[in-house]
């Protein structure tokens, strides 16, 4: 059985992803970590040494994880993540932060088809999916 926890940085960048990771970890006990970080912000080198200490497995989205979802439906992606969300929201009405958003506009057959073609979706999905 996966079970997943996704916890949301609230744009705060690296430094806000790892006090999700950490709050998280506070609560539970996973197996896996995985984050995904936009980008056009850089990890720096002491939040690079946490994440390899800890064994946080990295996705990088170029400039940000709204590229990723605009490609999963094969739409135009921006230069910059202000374009990209720009992009999305014109796109696909509601709040992204929401859970809802992505049951409503990223269904399991869309998501199928899109792994042939999103590498960085494929990447996450095989690592969600893995046995550990």
């Amino acid at each position: 059985m996966i079970s997943i926890t996704i916890k949301n940085a609230k744009g705060k960048g690296p430094e806000g992803i790892v006090d999700a990771i950490k709050a998280a970890q506070r609560t539970g006990q996973f197996n896996l970590i995985g984050a995904v970080f936009d980008g056009d912000l850089p990890v720096t080198p002491v939040i690079g040494k946490w994440l390899t200490r800890n064994r946080v497995e990295n996705f990088i989205s170029e400039p940000a994880i709204e590229a990723t979802l605009l490609s999963v439906h094969r739409l135009r992606i921006g230069r910059s993540t202000h374009e990209c969300k720009e992009l999305l929201s014109g796109e696909f009405a509601g709040d992204p932060t929401d859970a809802t958003f992505y049951e409503r506009h990223f269904p399991q057959s869309t998501l199928d088809a899109a792994r042939l073609t999103t590498s960085r979706l494929n990447d996450l999905i095989i690592f969600m999916t893995r046995k550990r």
